[in-house]
């Protein structure tokens, strides 16, 4: 062809040859290579990143700084650990600390009572056992229990 084009097979190379028989025909190569894993994992550590590392990071720097975002124009002087002190030393902190405690005490308990009821409720006799010797097993294999 003058033209610029390539020529392709065309009809007058005969027909093409069939797969034999028992195996599929070969299918193209896609380009998968050692990093096609990473580009699978990479959106879930992306989200991982950006919804629960960078905001612990940043709040643990935060706290070691003056914010008033009222006075922004201030800047964050760092204070090192004098936020730290003068939570620690604030009466207003241990009582909403053991308030909080009170309630996680007295929430927490009756929700895993339903959840064991539910669980306990939706399987067998058997089926609790042979968990609870799973469970015995590993204890023992990881040291728990003796």
């Amino acid at each position: 062809m003058s033209d610029g084009r390539t020529a392709t097979a065309s009809s007058d190379a005969g027909p093409a040859p069939a797969a034999s028989p028992g195996r599929s025909a070969p299918r193209p190569h896609l380009a998968h290579g050692r990093w096609t894993p990473l580009f699978f994992v990479a959106p879930a550590v992306i989200a991982l990143l950006v919804i629960g590392i960078y905001p612990t990071i940043f709040a643990l720097v935060t706290s070691f700084r003056r914010y008033n975002l009222t006075r922004a124009r201030d800047g964050f002087p760092f204070v090192g650990l004098e936020n730290y002190r003068r939570v620690l030393s604030d009466q207003t902190f241990w009582e909403t600390l053991g308030r909080t405690a009170g309630f996680f005490l007295s929430v927490v308990p009756v929700a895993l009572a339903n959840i064991r009821t539910q669980m306990s409720a939706a399987h067998s006799r058997e089926d609790l056992e042979q968990a609870v010797a799973a469970f015995e097993r590993t204890g023992r294999a990881l040291g728990v229990i003796e």
